[in-house]
């Protein structure tokens, strides 16, 4: 451009500016041309570069589950745990699909449920949901999904709207006679309203091993939540709320024990059973021995007038031994005393062994006729 064109353009662009002014004005807009953008090469671009970096996530965690084995219960790497999907339930470790399905309708999922019962001698896999009915076992293991009371994740056997009781049935759920062992894990068994009609019932012969199962609201006169005559060996499981509401028969309570062969209860719970005009609202020992480790034996109750004993546990002529993890607290009785434990005074026979378990909180006193047990 000749010094005559520079001037021109001077004067347009800056009135009365020397030609030294808009030549460094110009001159200093052309650098900047030259130098490019300053986001792409200055300090703040260096800083929006640096800020990028350091919200960039890190990648999520992901489960694994096994190498195809279906491998169930154990950690997926990422803080929970491998589960099986619907229609399977995990067993050893490794998914297997049910044998019995709920169809949506809780009557005809008991009629199933019954079938499979009464004619399988394996393995039985209950998928989730209230089965409904009375239930024969015949020589079987039978799992379920869970034993609390949300029928979307849990196994429910309830006899509640089950209609007429099958003949010889004793209990919501009956071993046959001639069973030898079985084994219910992961099942919560309740609804009876029948008079003398079991949550469940150990015939005789029958070994019944109770695994993380809760037998629950089994209400009828005279009704207990488990009634055993053969042997029982119950492990993680709860006797709750089971004995009549009225006094209209004699006996009911959560755990009645009349056998020649024994009980075991080991880290299980006792609570909030009740009966009416009898002895024992948690447990009854008619007879038998029984060992009852690290077991909680509280909120039970023996009603109906002041002659009734034993609110926790009543005996007669058991033989009973406990542990240090035991605990018999706030049970009650009447006037005949022995909130927490009554035992029927024969001298030196069938005695109950503490060996630490603690008595306390009962009303209206802790035990009758227990060595080492204060009032």
């Amino acid at each position: 451009m000749d010094p005559r064109q520079f001037d021109a353009l001077s004067r347009s662009l800056f009135t009365r500016q020397s030609r030294r002014a808009a030549a460094s004005l110009l001159g200093g807009v052309l650098a900047l041309q030259a130098a490019g953008p300053v986001t792409a090469g200055g300090k703040k671009g260096k800083k929006r570069k640096k800020k990028k970096q350091r919200n960039k996530k890190t990648p999520s965690c992901v489960p694994f589950c096994g190498d195809g084995n279906n491998r169930c219960n154990e950690g997926d790497g990422c803080g929970g745990r491998c589960t099986c999907g619907s229609g399977s339930l995990c067993d050893g470790g490794f998914c297997h699909a049910c044998d019995v399905v709920h169809d949506g309708n809780d009557l005809s999922s008991g009629d199933k449920l019954r079938q499979e019962l009464s004619t399988s001698t394996g393995t039985i896999r209950v998928c989730p949901g209230r089965y409904v009915g009375y239930f024969p076992v015949n020589r079987a293991r039978v799992l379920g999904a869970g034993d609390g009371s949300d029928p979307q994740s849990n196994t429910i056997l309830d006899a509640r709207g089950a209609g007429n009781v099958p003949a010889a049935t004793r209990a919501v759920l009956t071993p046959a006679a001639d069973s030898v062992e079985i084994t219910l894990s992961q099942l919560r068994i309740t609804g009876s309203t029948t008079p003398v009609l079991h949550g469940l019932y150990v015939p005789t012969q029958v070994q019944l091993t109770l695994e993380t199962c809760t037998v629950t609201e089994n209400r009828g006169d005279g009704v207990y939540g488990i009634m055993v005559n053969g042997t029982l060996d119950a492990q993680g499981s709860t006797i709750s709320s089971n004995g009549p509401l009225s006094p209209a028969v004699q006996g009911g309570g959560g755990l009645y024990v009349d056998t020649t062969a024994a009980a075991y209860l080991e880290d299980c719970r006792v609570i909030d059973n009740q009966a009416y005009t009898s002895n024992g609202g948690g447990i009854t020992l008619f007879s038998g021995l029984m060992s009852i480790f690290s077991t909680e034996i509280s909120g039970n109750r023996a009603l109906g007038g002041p002659g009734y004993r034993g609110g926790g546990l009543y005996s007669n002529y058991g033989t009973v031994s406990m542990n240090s993890g035991t605990r018999i607290t706030g049970n009650s009785a009447g006037a005949g005393g022995g909130g927490g434990i009554f035992r029927e005074n024969r001298g030196d026979q069938y005695p109950i062994d503490l060996n630490g378990a603690t008595v306390s909180g009962n009303s209206p006193d802790n035990c009758r006729n227990v060595t080492g047990c204060s009032g």
